[in-house]
Parts: C-alpha cells; sequence; structure tokens
C-alpha cells in the first residue's frame, strides 16, 4: 500500500500548480525514499526534477515502489479543493487492476468537513532521464519573490534575458523592440533571507535564456522563499526551490540550456 498524509495541502497544490503549464502529463515514482519525478516539457527544452523526502510528510508508507502517472491539468482542479487549513492523505492500494488513486482532504480549521476524491491515473510512458552532477561556476541564492517579479516584468519587454554573475554582483539585462533594461543586484549578505543576495562565483559569465520558459520556472516561487540561481559556461542553468524552505523536504529543480550566441 501507499499512503502519504500532508499536514499541510498548501504544498501539494503549489506543486501541481507549478507543474501544469510546463508539464501536461507526467510519472511520479513512490518509494521508501519518498516521491520523485523527472520529466521534460512538450518541447523537449525544459527539464524538471521534483523530489519529496518522507520527512516532508506528516505519514509516509509506501511498502513497495508505484507509478503514479498523472494529466497535472485534473489534478490541479482536484486540488481547488484545498487551501492553508486542509489536510491531505494520498492513498493507492496494491491492486494491479487499481488504477485510481484516492485523495482525502480534511479541513482543519473546525468545520470538520472532510472530501475524498477518486482520480484516474494514466498509464504514461517516460523514459528515465539521467541528470549528471555538475560543480556549477556560479551559484546565487536571492528572494524568490524578487527573482519571479524580475522575469515577469522583462518578459514585456523582450524574449531573452542575459544574465551576468560575478563575485560581487549578479545582472539581468533585456534588449526589446522598444528599449532596454539592465537591473544591477550587488552582493548583500543580510541575515533576512528575504532581503539577501548571496553570490558564489569562481569567474563572471554571461548567458542568455528563453524568458519564455523561466517564467514557468517562476510558478515555483510559492514553494520557498529562496531561489538557487546556478550557472556554468555550456551547461543548462538550473534553479532550486527547497520545499518549505527545508531542503531535507525535498527541493524542485529546474534546467534551461543557454541560448546560442
Amino acid at each position: 500500500m501507499f499512503e502519504a498524509r500532508l499536514q499541510n495541502a498548501m504544498l501539494f497544490k503549489k506543486i501541481a500548480e507549478a507543474l501544469k503549464e510546463l508539464c501536461h502529463d507526467i510519472n511520479i515514482d513512490c518509494d521508501s525514499d519518498g516521491l520523485h519525478l523527472q520529466a521534460m516539457d512538450s518541447s523537449h527544452v525544459a527539464l524538471v526534477s521534483l523530489n519529496i523526502q518522507p520527512d516532508a510528510f506528516e505519514h509516509y508508507r509506501c511498502d513497495r515502489p508505484v507509478v503514479l502517472g498523472l494529466d497535472m491539468q485534473q489534478l490541479s482542479k482536484f486540488m481547488k479543493f484545498c487551501d492553508k487549513d486542509t489536510s491531505m492523505t494520498l492513498k493507492k492500494y496494491d491492486d494491479n487492476e487499481d488504477n485510481r488513486i484516492t485523495m482525502c482532504f480534511e479541513d482543519n480549521s473546525g468545520i470538520l468537513s472532510s472530501k475524498e476524491c477518486i482520480l484516474r491515473l494514466m498509464d504514461i510512458e517516460q523514459e528515465h532521464i539521467s541528470i549528471p552532477e555538475e560543480e556549477y561556476e556560479c551559484n546565487v541564492t536571492m528572494p524568490s519573490n524578487l527573482f519571479q517579479s524580475i522575469v515577469r516584468d522583462m518578459s514585456g519587454i523582450g524574449d531573452e534575458v542575459s544574465l551576468e554573475i560575478s563575485g560581487k554582483y549578479i545582472k539581468f539585462c533585456v534588449d526589446g523592440d522598444d528599449g532596454k533594461i539592465d537591473l544591477n543586484f550587488p552582493l548583500n549578505d543580510s541575515p533576512d533571507i528575504t532581503k539577501a543576495v548571496q553570490i558564489h562565483a569562481d569567474d563572471t559569465i554571461s548567458q542568455k535564456y528563453a524568458l519564455r520558459y523561466l517564467s514557468y520556472f517562476t510558478k515555483a516561487s510559492p514553494l520557498s522563499t529562496t531561489v538557487n540561481i546556478s550557472i556554468s559556461k555550456g551547461v543548462p542553468l538550473r534553479l532550486q526551490f527547497p520545499l518549505n524552505d527545508k531542503y531535507e523536504h525535498g527541493n524542485m529543480q529546474f534546467y534551461l540550456a543557454p541560448k546560442l550566441r
């Protein structure tokens, strides 16, 4: 049997919202080490990787490996039943003929209501994608809502953003038909993570990325207060969002290749 209970269902709702526009159909692999997902967008341009550790759950049980094939648009509709006061339990029984997962929502606000939804699973053919370990030359940790607003504002100006990182700053530049914008954020070691811009860089690197995909990625911003941005010459950019601001709970990662100059 597979059974996982989240005290706050909003975590799963935020994950569904972050993925539904980028990936239409996904497989979530469940085992004793937690929930794992790797998927590419329909254009095979961007890659997403998700890991949810057992510690993120109030209760976690997985007697044998299970694959949950999900339609993200349908899952997102079911997740509308939950809010910040809702807990959720996912259940799948050990029956090879049972291609459904049960989602139980309980209201913790004092109303004492519960809802049980049954979502039909899909048989999705997906090949496993190996993500090589990479020691990135430049790493920046900054507020996720700040990064989201930068990407949102620049998307209205152009299609590509130039991202430059040195040991002292991170700079965003967009050059569109109607004008150009440069945004420069210096190193800021504030103890307040809602303001800090932490930078570790071996060199100064500048690369261009498609704002369309960065906009998809920033939909994961509600998952954590901060985002980690990692780049190296000639390899895909990586964005990391720690779940509930705790890497021990897991993380969502996005990868995007730089634009050719």
